[in-house]
């Protein structure tokens, strides 16, 4: 093989791998514009004593078995647990919620944990106004 010829194979070898490098850049680019199509679940909870309203934990979830207690809470699209707290007048809003069926888990210390079945829809507002914790 002369001299020539290694350059020459030198050069395509060069050129198919940065051809590989921006095909996968390319993808990859392609892979994180996906857009997963979300809207917000907003709501009020109350209690049965119309007091501690404040810290009231829900959590976006998915039932994992027929046991309604065993669930698995959703992650965003960063990979974060879909998880929220009221405000000290029982407000809550999640926002970047995929669409689809979950289960909002109602808790706090000292009352009874409630499930909450939900429906979020692309780019509109689940409401839910008629939680009383117990």
């Amino acid at each position: 093989m002369g001299l020539e010829s290694l350059i020459f194979w030198g050069i395509i070898t060069g050129i198919i791998i940065i051809a590989v490098i921006f095909v996968f850049n390319y993808i990859s680019s392609m892979n994180a514009k996906m857009i997963i199509p979300t809207g917000k679940i907003k709501g009020i909870i109350k209690t049965s004593t119309n007091k501690d309203k404040d810290s009231i934990k829900i959590s976006v979830a998915k039932i994992k078995s027929d046991d309604k207690l065993a669930y698995k809470v959703v992650k965003d699209n960063k990979g974060r647990n879909i998880i929220t707290f009221t405000n000290s007048y029982g407000d809550f809003e999640i926002n970047n919620v995929p669409v689809g069926n979950y289960w909002l888990v109602i808790d706090k210390k000292g009352y009874r944990t409630m499930l909450r079945m939900v429906k979020v829809t692309q780019n509109a507002v689940t409401m839910v106004d008629d939680v009383t914790l117990r």
